[in-house]
């Protein structure tokens, strides 16, 4: 029962610490040893130890004064450790803070067997034009180590000024040691960036390798954003007879490069890099507007007119639809544009039907469908009207409800003009017979409504 409480265990480490005085019976002595065995050995009795963390234990252990006194057990206590080695690594996700901070005030005898155990800091591998491979991977193990350290890093304890030598010693490497690193170690980087940061706010001596380090990370953050845009723009808006064979290459090699040197792969494709960046505006304006289905018709029209064209520069085609298609944007914008339209034909009461004719062909009388194009649409070509854009959308579902009815009664209502004339036509006094003003609105309404 002493075992399963912490506070009451405090008085089983105190019958460890004065046994040789309550009693020499060698009976006695055994029953304390198994009980401290058995305490430390959770692995075969798991349920019986409340499932406390080996380490744990030992920080509990090690860091009680009156266990420090208890010099007849500390072998088994040493035995546990060698045996479970493992459990205690810095690297050990289990750690918490509180028992960091209380490896400082562990006795020094015992810290001294306790510290060989829980020192796994790995060996930095120096980085050259030899071994790249190998010790880039190296660099992110021992990066992914620091991490997994994390706490360690936080607060003051034995172990921290080794772990700040160890990051050091990486961010170093990577610092003067960049241009053999290969494009995964930085992709490793940027995603784990917010945390290399962590860590090194914990130390000022860091800070200036960081930010050289964030400087070399920034130069692969703009090409890494060219490329995914490159692959964005490729896969929807350009054509392959538009690309030279180099752009081909560079762009099947965009998949597979994580192994290569990025400085290299910089110098290699250096013309194909300086081409891109002239259309960077250009692809990001088409990433902007993709979600827009005007622009993706205006886009196909004008694609249709430049797409037989062969034997010109690289991104010849791409250019002329992308000024062509713009000029038609803002053209489309200023006069043709469906919201537009819609916000002075609210106004003046004459909106129609076909004015929403590329809405409803999307989504049929789906009214959710249309309204959420219209909000989409106008986003797209005026952000401007963001106030007014509810309004608008509410006020064209109201109408366009009442043109839906119309226009499923429409076929009905032909029918009855045609019957009418039909009758009109096989009267016996059909002379006679003349339109009022009634019936002339009537056929006037249904043509306009078949327009």
């Amino acid at each position: 029962m002493l075992l399963k409480d912490k506070e009451k265990r405090s008085y089983w480490i105190e019958l460890l610490a004065n046994s040789s005085i309550i009693s020499n019976h060698s009976l006695f002595l055994k029953l304390l040893q198994d009980s401290l065995k058995y305490w430390l050995d959770d692995e075969k009795k798991k349920e019986d130890s409340d499932n406390i963390p080996f380490h744990s234990k030992v920080i509990e252990l090690a860091s009680s004064d009156t266990f420090a006194n208890a010099s007849l057990y500390h072998q088994y206590l040493l035995e546990s450790m060698h045996i479970r080695h493992r459990e205690l690594w810095l690297s050990n996700k289990e750690w918490k803070s509180t028992e960091i901070g209380t490896c400082a005030k562990i006795n020094c005898k015992l810290w001294s067997q306790i510290s060989k155990h829980i020192d796994n800091i790995p060996k930095v591998e120096d980085l050259d034009e030899k071994n790249m491979e190998s010790a880039s991977k190296n660099l992110c193990s021992n990066l992914e180590y620091c991490l997994e350290c994390r706490l360690w890093f936080e607060q003051e304890n034995p172990m921290q000024p080794q772990l700040f030598t160890l990051f050091d010693q990486v961010l170093t490497q990577l610092v003067i040691k960049n241009n053999f690193l290969p494009i995964h170690v930085y992709e490793y980087l940027i995603q784990h960036w917010k945390v290399i940061k962590d860590i090194s706010s914990h130390c000022s001596d860091l800070e200036p390798s960081l930010q050289k380090l964030d400087e070399i990370l920034n130069d692969y953050r703009e090409f890494s954003k060219l490329i995914s845009m490159f692959k964005r723009i490729h896969s929807d808006y350009l054509l392959e007879h538009d690309l030279s064979g180099r752009l081909k290459i560079f762009r099947q090699q965009s998949d597979t490069w994580e192994t290569q040197v990025f400085l290299q792969v910089k110098e290699n494709y250096r013309d194909e890099i300086q081409l891109l960046k002239s259309y960077e505006q250009k692809m990001k304006l088409i990433l902007k507007r993709r979600q827009s289905l005007i622009f993706n018709k205006i886009w196909e029209n004008c694609n249709t007119q430049y797409a037989m064209i062969i034997d010109q520069e690289p991104l010849f085609i791409f250019n002329k639809v992308f000024d062509d298609m713009d000029r038609t944007w803002e053209d489309f914008k200023q006069v043709h544009s469906t919201p537009f339209c819609l916000f002075l034909d609210l106004q003046s009461g004459s909106l129609k039907y076909k004015d929403l004719e590329w809405v409803s062909t999307e989504h049929s009388n789906d009214l959710d469908g249309i309204k959420k194009c219209l909000i989409a649409e106008m986003e797209h070509l005026f952000p401007e009207y963001k106030d007014e854009q509810q309004q608008i959308v509410d006020n064209v579902e109201q109408k366009l409800k009442k043109e839906i009815a119309l226009r499923e009664q429409l076929p009905s209502w032909i029918e009855l003009k045609k019957v009418t004339e039909q009758m009109k036509e096989y009267h016996p006094h059909k002379d006679k017979i003349k339109k009022d003003e009634k019936w002339k609105k009537y056929v006037k309404t249904v043509a306009r409504m078949e327009e």
